[in-house]
């Protein structure tokens, strides 16, 4: 959208929710390019949250919550980790 007229661009799509939590103040941005199982995103999420809440920069802590999906058993496919993003703020 662009932020006079309030028109639509082509292509913009999941980027425009993000750029527009990004100009409503959110530092950090974690977005899903696709839809994926609650159960694999509850899994992945908690693990993140966790690495983070206990310290972990940003960064490392997605990082490592994307590699404890992808060695479990049920959800190492790609398609369940693999489709969100982390744009901002890495630290």
């Amino acid at each position: 959208m662009d932020n006079h007229t309030g028109e639509v661009k082509i292509g913009e799509g999941g980027m425009s929710l993000r750029r527009a939590f990004r100009i409503a103040g959110a530092q950090t941005v974690l977005a899903s390019q696709w839809k994926v199982s609650d159960k694999a995103t509850r899994q992945l999420m908690t693990e993140f949250v966790g690495r983070w809440g206990s310290g972990e920069l940003h960064a490392k802590a997605w990082r490592e919550a994307q590699l404890s999906l992808r060695h479990s058993k049920e959800f190492a496919s790609l398609y369940f980790w693999a489709a969100f993003t982390l744009t901002g703020q890495w630290n």
